[in-house]
């Protein structure tokens, strides 16, 4: 561009489109009920009473609704995840408590993402 081009008014465009085009806030949409909840309350950490809140937006087959603790096997042995195979319990060192569950796809190869999660403290 040349300098005259700028002195019109194209600066100001410019300059215009770059800052519309800057990073956007998002922000979550909380349902109304749970907000409410949430406000009851109040500004202190609960995980418990916030987990109740949120449990009717989680899928109905997870890990701890047809595994109850203390249960040898689950009561339903639906699939969880459809397409993944699940081990769980895999131990890994010599400690009782060393164990991980590994998910798998049944089917594919290659290149996959792995997340290993590593817990803080001891016990």
């Amino acid at each position: 561009m040349k300098f005259s081009q700028w002195k019109n008014g194209t600066w100001f465009v410019w300059l215009t489109a770059l800052i519309l085009a800057g990073p956007v806030t998002a922000e979550a949409q909380v349902p109304p009920d749970i907000a409410t909840g949430l406000r009851k309350i109040g500004q202190i950490v609960d995980p418990a009473c916030t987990a109740k809140l949120y449990r009717p937006l989680m899928p109905k087959n997870d890990y701890n609704v047809y595994w109850p603790v203390g249960a040898s096997a689950p009561a339903n042995v639906g699939q969880l995840y459809p397409g993944v195979t699940i081990a769980r319990d895999v131990s890994f060192g010599p400690h009782s408590k060393d164990l991980v569950d590994i998910f798998s796809p049944d089917k594919g190869a290659g290149n996959r993402t792995v997340l290993i999660y590593v817990p803080g403290g001891g016990g």
